[in-house]
């Protein structure tokens, strides 16, 4: 009867070990994104938005070659919501988009895939807020 019991809590004990190292690797994992907008956007000027994802691991980020879907939106200061096409370029590790924003002021700009809260961690940046120009005359 002991055996049986030292078997038992022996096979209850491994499968709660091998959960934690799965969710563990599962979260180290987790792609991640950054964004870049043009240095200085401007009103009615199109403006060129780039994400790179990566891999993020403990020693450092490693780019990531994927073909991944991403669903960026721009956020304008009066909270209009504007979609951005992303298009992965020839270079496997940048995706590319353009956005004409059509007034000056704040713009906020989010990869919808890491919403709602759109937590940011090292080099991970899916929400980016710029202030846009006026236009130059």
């Amino acid at each position: 009867m002991r055996p049986l019991l030292l078997a038992r809590r022996t096979v209850i004990y491994l499968t709660v070990v091998t959960s934690a190292l799965m969710l563990t690797a599962a979260a180290t994992a987790a792609m991640g994104v950054q964004m870049t907008v043009d240095r200085q956007p401007q009103a009615s000027h199109a403006a060129r938005i780039e994400l790179r994802p990566f891999w993020p691991f403990p020693n450092g980020n490693e780019p990531a070659d994927v073909n991944y879907p991403f669903k960026v939106e721009a956020v304008s200061p009066n909270g209009a919501i504007y979609r951005v096409r992303i298009a992965r370029t020839q270079n496997p590790y940048v995706h590319v988009g353009r956005l004409t924003f059509r007034g000056a002021g704040r713009w906020c700009l989010r990869v919808t895939n890491y919403g709602p809260s759109y937590s940011a961690y090292r080099g991970h940046r899916p929400r980016l807020c710029v202030n846009v120009t006026p236009r130059d005359r």
